[in-house]
C-alpha cells in the first residue's frame, strides 16, 4: 500500500487500471452530436431571412441611380415630339440600365471573395444567387412602374416598348452575364466596353429607318424569346459553375 502510494506521490498514474465501459461512450458521443446538430439546425437561416441579410449588404444608392434614370427617360418621352428622340433615349437606357448592375455583381469577384468561401457557412454561388433575386426583384419594379408610367401618358406602345427597350436590355443582359462568369480577369471592364459598344450598334440600327422597318414584330419577338433563353442560360451555368470559374480566372 505504501509503495503505491509512493509511486502515486511521484506522479506515476500509469499503474493504476481505468474501466472503460464502451456502450456508455458510445451513448455520450451521441448525445452530443445530436445536441450539437439540433443546435446548429436551429442557426441556419431559411432561404427568405438569407437574401433579406443579403439585402443589408447591397449598396441601394444602385437602385436609386436606376430609379433617376428611368425618371430622366419618362421625361424625355414626356415632352419631346420626335420619334427619333424617343428611339434615342430607350435605345440608350436599356444598356445602361444594365450597365448599373456591374459594379454591385462584379464586387464579390473583384475582391476576390472566392478564397475566403472555405471559412464561411454559406458559398459563392449562394450569395450571388440571393443578389441576383434581389436585383431581379428591384428591377422588375422599377421597370413596371416606367412602363405604366409611358404608356398611361400615350408616349409609347407596347410593341415600341418591347422593341425599343426590352430587346437591348435583354441583350445587354446576356454580355454582362456571360462575362461575369467567364474564366478571364478584368471582366467588369470588358463588360462597360461591350455594352457600349452594343449601344451604338442599337442606335444605328434602329435609326435606320429601312433597316428598321424591314424587321418585322415576329422577328423581334423571335430575338426576345431568344435572348432571354440565352441570358437564363448563362446565369444557370454560371452558378452551377461559379467557385470553378472565377477561380480560373485568378
Amino acid at each position: 500500500m505504501k509503495r503505491s502510494v509512493g509511486k502515486m506521490g511521484r506522479g506515476c498514474w500509469s499503474d493504476i487500471p481505468v474501466h472503460c465501459d464502451q456502450e456508455k461512450i458510445k451513448k455520450t458521443v451521441e448525445a452530443s452530436r445530436k445536441a450539437f446538430c439540433e443546435k446548429e439546425s436551429g442557426g441556419v437561416l431559411s432561404e427568405w431571412e438569407f437574401i433579406c441579410l443579403q439585402s443589408r449588404y447591397i449598396r441601394k444608392q444602385w437602385w436609386v441611380i436606376q430609379g433617376l434614370l428611368l425618371l430622366a427617360v419618362w421625361w424625355i418621352l414626356r415632352f419631346s415630339r420626335s420619334p427619333y428622340a424617343v428611339q434615342r433615349s430607350l435605345g440608350a437606357a436599356a444598356p445602361l440600365f444594365v450597365m448599373l448592375l456591374i459594379p454591385e455583381l462584379w464586387k464579390n469577384r473583384r475582391s476576390n471573395a472566392v478564397e475566403v468561401e472555405g471559412t464561411t457557412l454559406y458559398s459563392i454561388r449562394q450569395i450571388c444567387g440571393a443578389r441576383l433575386v434581389l436585383f431581379g426583384m428591384a428591377d422588375l419594379c422599377l421597370l413596371t412602374v416606367f412602363f405604366l408610367g409611358v404608356w398611361c401618358t400615350g408616349r409609347i406602345s407596347v410593341q415600341e416598348f418591347v422593341v425599343q427597350f426590352l430587346v437591348p436590355f435583354q441583350a445587354a443582359g446576356c454580355i454582362c452575364f456571360r462575362l461575369l462568369y467567364s474564366r478571364k480577369a478584368g471582366s467588369e471592364l470588358a463588360a462597360l466596353l461591350a455594352c457600349m459598344v452594343w449601344t451604338l450598334v442599337w442606335l444605328q440600327l434602329v435609326l435606320n429607318e429601312s433597316l428598321y422597318s424591314a424587321v418585322s414584330l415576329p422577328v423581334w419577338g423571335a430575338l426576345l424569346g431568344l435572348s432571354v433563353l440565352y441570358l437564363i442560360y448563362c446565369i444557370k451555368r454560371g452558378q452551377e459553375n461559379c467557385q470553378q470559374l472565377w477561380e480560373a480566372g485568378h
